[in-house]
């Protein structure tokens, strides 16, 4: 079977390493030929938790194991630490594992079959006919094959061509993200800082060392709309310039340690998801991770959720090996309860209320 993927982020490259190994014929379709940026933590389920998911990825499990960091102890500080009384905690927490971005994406592209992934190529059209789709991306070029995948993420130019509406929800607040070098405040560890209405005003956690061997810190600030609202250079990718009060009661360290990070590397954005989907495939056309399903921050579950989708699509064409559209009938009626939850809690738990549609 001919598989392609739409989208080269961790969900897209994740789902063709897993179809690979199951021995399906997989292409993945990058946007971009560029590399990435701005790079940032990831905070993916605890080892115990992504055993089941990285059955039979030997390799990648091993690679992946050893350039994250499982956090050997974590300082929690409680909603009320915002009025200066802090808990530190250090028992009975399941740590997940911590990695950087771009050793994630780097891991993956490394264990996937040579040429697997083709560069810089923008979806103009999507053709389904007989059993067939067609991925155009070009005057003259396109791809044929039984079954395309769209894990090309939040903003989905593939959803966009299938005529899918799904519009994005403003859920409130902004983030302010980066890496920090520092050896010490958080080694082995993490701190979440948490505001009125237990809504988080900040994370931070050890990603360990670079390729340089300098160790970092990963940090995201989380800001209300309402407080940053006519700023005129709020849409700058690379800004470290923050509303008023918004490093007030944090922890004097975590300060120096935001304000001494390269403003070049700081990225800020709004927290958006969408309201669920009511399917996740169209003919011959699967939907997966953040274009399925984007969720705010707050359970650091989009990394992981993305990989259970990669895990339940293959077994669903491992279980219908000879029939496509049972197989695809099979993932969606498993995966979007599912996913449908997932999505309710991260909103529920984001805290604040949508001001409306992107």
């Amino acid at each position: 079977m001919q598989i392609g993927v739409v989208g080269a982020g961790v969900t897209g490259l994740f789902t063709a390493l897993v179809l690979q190994q199951r021995g399906y014929q997989v292409t993945v379709f990058d946007t971009t030929n560029r590399p990435y940026s701005a790079d940032y933590g990831l905070c993916l389920s605890p080892a115990a938790q992504l055993t089941p998911l990285l059955s039979g990825l030997v390799d990648f499990t091993q690679a992946l194991l050893k350039a994250g960091l499982s956090q050997s102890e974590t300082l929690f500080f409680d909603a009320d630490s915002i009025h200066g009384n802090r808990t530190e905690s250090t028992a009975g927490l399941i740590t997940p594992l911590l990695i950087r971005s771009s050793t994630l994406l780097g891991l993956l592209r490394a264990s996937l079959r040579p040429g697997t992934v083709v560069p810089d190529v923008v979806p103009q059209g999507i053709h389904q006919q007989h059993g067939l789709v067609e991925l155009e991306y070009s005057a003259h070029r396109s791809w044929h094959g039984e079954l395309l995948l769209a894990a090309d993420g939040l903003h989905s130019r593939t959803l966009d061509l299938l005529e899918v509406e799904r519009p994005l929800i403003d859920l409130g607040q902004r983030f302010w993200r980066a890496l920090a070098e520092d050896d010490s405040l958080l080694r082995g560890g993490a701190l979440h800082r948490y505001g009125s209405q237990d809504t988080l005003r900040l994370t931070a956690f050890d990603v360990g060392p670079d390729s340089c061997g300098c160790e970092q810190t990963h940090w995201c600030l989380f800001i209300a709309s309402s407080a940053v609202r006519g700023s005129s250079r709020l849409d700058s990718v690379t800004q470290r310039s923050f509303p008023r009060g918004a490093l007030q009661g944090l922890p004097e360290s975590i300060v120096q340690m935001i304000q001494s990070t390269d403003p070049s590397t700081v990225m800020t954005g709004r927290i958006m998801d969408a309201e669920p989907l009511n399917q996740l495939v169209y003919g011959n056309v699967a939907v997966l991770g953040d274009a399925a399903h984007p969720m705010a921050p707050t359970q650091a579950r989009g990394v992981s959720s993305g990989f259970e989708d990669a895990v339940e699509l293959a077994d669903s064409l491992d279980r219908h090996r000879h029939d496509l559209a049972a197989a695809l009938g099979d993932f969606q009626q498993r995966r979007l309860p599912v996913v449908k939850q997932q999505q309710r809690l991260s909103r529920q738990e984001q805290g604040v209320g949508c001001s409306g549609s992107a």
